[in-house]
């Protein structure tokens, strides 16, 4: 029995999600600023809670597409990119 992967195999991103809502979900909601994390090396899209007024899901996505973390953050955190969007992105 050959275990070996195919060359072309590509492993599916691991989702961290701490927010309750799911990835899916999340991502049907309205963006309303986009980051781009250096640091942590990821692309972050904001998108606005319809029920919340200060609170806001992020979705960041690593460079390498290896994973994807879902976080619902307070809305303050977001206040400069959210401001400048859709101009720009803003560059943490």
């Amino acid at each position: 029995m050959n275990r070996t992967k195919p060359k072309d195999y590509v492993l599916p991103p691991m989702v961290h999600n701490s927010s309750g809502v799911e990835l899916a979900e999340a991502e049907r909601l309205p963006v309303i600023a986009m980051v781009n994390n250096k640091w942590r090396q990821r692309h972050v899209t904001v998108h606005a809670l319809p029920d919340s007024e200060v609170a806001v899901i992020s979705i960041g996505r690593r460079y390498d597409g290896s994973e994807i973390i879902v976080c619902r953050e307070q809305r303050a955190d977001y206040s400069l990119a959210i401001s400048m969007f859709p101009q720009t992105q803003v560059y943490a």
